[in-house]
C-alpha cells in the first residue's frame, strides 16, 4: 500500500509537471535521448510484420514492448541513453535476443533479427557490437563514453577536458586547477569554429552563460555525467541558438541496485616542489600548492516504490589554499627617493619641470627650475613632493629581484599572493517510470559555488582584494509519454540561474581605502 501511494503522488507530480509545461511560453526542445529501431525478417530475408519486441534496460531492469509495423520495422523513440537488452518474438519462431545493445545521447540504435524457424521457447543470443556508422541519421558525432570518463586520467577533473579527446577539437587548455572552472568550455573550437557557436546541452537544456557566451553554467562533476556526445554536424532543426557543435552531457541515473563512490585528490607543494626557470626569475620560489578535491556519489532504487523510482546524487568539493607566485615591475628605489635617472637613461618616464615650478630654486643644487626642463641631476626634490603623491609612492614596495632592471622593463619584484578559491558543485537526478501512462519521467537539479580571491596586484599596489561569489543553478523536467509505436511527446523544462557577486576587501600591501593608514589626505 505505501508503494502504491507513493507512485500516486508521483503520478501527480508528473501531471502538474505536464499543466505547468504547457503554460510555459519557452520550452526546450533539443533531442538529447535516443532511438532504437530495427527491421525482423524470417531466414529468407522477408520483412515480419506483428512481430512482438521488447527492450529491457539493463540498469533498472525496466522493459517496454512494441510490435513490427507491416514492414517489418519496430521503433522505440526517446529513450534514456544507457545498455539495453532487445528481444523479438513470434509464434513458430524461436526467440531472437540481442544483449549489450548501447544506445548514446543523441543517437539512433539500429538492431535488426532474422529469426528462424522454430519454438519461441529457443532462444537464439546475439551479441551486438560498438555502433560503426550511422546509418539512420545524416549527423556526425562523437561520443565520450562513460568507461572514457570513468577510467582516463583527468588533470583538473572538469569534463571539458574530455572534449579533446575528439576529432575537430581544438582550444583545450589541460590545467590542473581547473577543476569546477566553468570558463574551461571557453576557446574550445570545434571544426574550426568559434568557442561561442557551441551549444552545450546538460540533461537537454542549454547551460551556458549568456554574458560569456562559451562558459558553462551550472556545470555538473566528471562523477555526475554518464556520457558526453558532441554533435558537430548534420543535425536536425530542433538544435537551434548554436550554429556549431552540440555539446550532449547526460547525467548518471540510478540503476536497480545501490553504488557509490568517494574520493580524494590531493596535489601539494610537498612533492611538488620545484622552482622557477624563466629568466630572471630562477631560484625563487613557485608558491605553495595544496589542492584538494574530494567527494562522493550514490544513487539506486528508492525503497517502496518496486523499482520505478531511481535516484543518483553527487556531490564534489574543491579547496585551494591559493599562493601564487607573481613577479612584476615596482618603482626602482631610487625612484623611491625621487630619482629617475634610470628611467631618463632608457628614455622611460623621465619627469620635466611643470609651469608653476617655473623659475623656483631647487633646494638640492641651487638651481633655477624652467617649465618643460629636466630636473637637476634627473630628481625632484622632496620640498616640491605632493604629500598626497608621496603616500601612494610609499604602498608599492621595494625591488627585491637584483636581476630586475624596471628601465629595460624587466620584473624587479617578487611576492606570493594569497588567493584561495572553494568549489562546492552538487547533482540530483530522480527518474520514474509511469506504467499506466508508458511514460519516463527524468527530473534533474544541479547547484554549483564558486568563492574565490583574485589577485589584481600587476602593476598596482594592490590597495584591495575582490572576492567573488558565483551561486549558480540549473534544473530539468522530461516527461517522455509513448501514445502509440508512431506518436511520441517529448515535454522538456529547463531553468538556469548565474549571478555573481563582487565584493572588495583590504589588500595584502594596504587597508583597503582607508585614507587615515594609507596616508592620503
Amino acid at each position: 500500500m505505501r508503494g502504491q501511494r507513493v507512485e500516486r503522488i508521483l503520478a501527480l507530480v508528473a501531471g502538474a509537471a505536464f499543466v505547468l509545461a504547457s503554460s510555459v511560453v519557452s520550452l526546450a526542445q533539443y533531442h538529447v535521448n535516443g532511438t532504437i529501431t530495427g527491421t525482423i525478417t524470417d531466414p529468407s530475408g522477408a520483412v515480419v510484420p506483428g512481430v512482438k519486441v521488447s527492450i529491457t534496460n539493463i540498469a533498472t531492469a525496466t522493459t517496454q514492448s512494441t510490435e513490427t509495423n507491416s514492414a517489418g520495422i519496430y521503433f522505440f523513440s526517446d529513450m534514456p541513453p544507457t545498455t539495453y537488452t532487445v528481444t523479438a518474438t513470434k509464434e513458430g519462431f524461436n526467440t531472437c535476443q540481442g544483449t549489450g545493445v548501447v544506445l548514446e545521447p543523441a543517437s539512433t540504435r539500429t538492431f535488426s533479427c532474422a529469426l528462424q524457424v522454430g519454438q519461441t521457447t529457443e532462444t537464439v543470443s546475439v551479441s551486438a557490437g560498438a555502433l560503426q556508422v550511422q546509418t539512420d541519421t545524416s549527423q556526425l558525432s562523437e561520443v565520450i563514453s562513460s568507461t572514457q570518463i570513468e577510467q582516463l586520467p583527468d588533470n583538473g577533473r572538469n569534463f571539458a577536458n574530455f572534449l579533446a579527446l575528439e576529432p575537430g577539437v581544438a582550444g583545450i587548455t589541460f590545467d590542473s586547477f581547473n577543476s569546477m572552472n566553468i570558463f574551461a568550455t571557453q576557446g574550445v573550437a570545434v571544426n574550426g569554429l568559434r568557442d561561442s557557436d557551441n551549444n552545450i546541452l546538460i540533461e537537454g537544456v542549454s547551460s551556458q552563460r549568456t554574458r560569456d557566451n562559451a562558459a558553462t553554467t551550472a556545470a555538473p562533476a566528471v562523477d555526475a555525467i554518464g556520457e558526453i556526445n558532441i554533435v558537430s554536424t548534420g543535425y536536425m532543426p530542433e538544435y537551434s541558438r548554436g550554429a556549431g557543435a552540440q555539446i550532449v552531457v547526460q547525467l548518471k541515473s540510478g540503476s536497480d541496485q545501490y553504488h557509490g563512490s568517494l574520493y580524494e585528490y590531493n596535489q601539494n607543494t610537498v612533492y611538488d616542489s620545484a622552482t622557477n626557470w624563466a629568466v630572471g626569475t630562477q631560484g625563487t620560489p613557485r608558491g605553495t600548492i595544496n589542492w584538494n578535491n574530494f567527494g562522493g556519489t550514490f544513487g539506486g532504487p528508492v525503497p517502496g516504490t518496486r523499482k520505478k523510482l531511481f535516484f543518483f546524487y553527487s556531490e564534489d568539493v574543491t579547496r585551494e589554499p591559493g599562493a601564487s607566485p607573481n613577479n612584476v615591475i615596482v618603482p626602482s628605489a631610487l625612484a623611491h627617493q625621487g630619482n629617475f635617472s634610470e628611467y631618463c637613461a632608457a628614455n622611460i618616464a623621465c619627469p620635466t619641470v611643470p609651469a608653476f615650478l617655473n623659475l623656483q630654486t631647487d633646494p638640492n643644487t641651487g638651481q633655477t627650475l624652467h617649465t618643460g626642463q629636466p630636473f637637476p641631476n634627473n630628481t625632484i626634490a622632496t620640498a616640491f613632493w605632493s604629500p598626497n603623491g608621496a603616500a601612494l609612492m610609499d604602498i608599492y614596495p621595494m625591488p627585491n629581484l637584483p636581476s630586475g632592471t624596471v628601465a629595460n622593463g624587466q620584473n624587479n619584484f617578487y611576492y606570493s599572493s594569497q588567493n584561495p578559491s572553494n568549489n562546492h558543485t552538487e547533482s540530483l537526478k530522480v527518474d520514474y517510470i509511469i506504467d499506466p501512462w508508458k511514460s519516463h519521467l527524468a527530473v534533474s537539479l544541479r547547484h554549483y559555488r564558486t568563492n574565490s580571491v583574485g589577485d589584481d596586484f600587476g602593476n598596482s599596489p594592490q590597495l584591495l582584494d575582490w572576492t567573488i561569489q558565483e551561486p549558480e543553478r540549473g534544473a530539468t523536467i522530461d516527461l517522455a509519454t509513448t501514445f502509440s509505436p508512431t506518436l511520441v511527446n517529448d515535454l522538456t523544462i529547463g531553468s538556469t540561474e548565474d549571478i555573481v557577486h563582487v565584493m572588495l576587501s583590504p589588500g595584502p600591501l594596504g587597508d583597503g581605502l582607508n585614507r587615515t593608514s594609507v596616508g592620503v589626505t
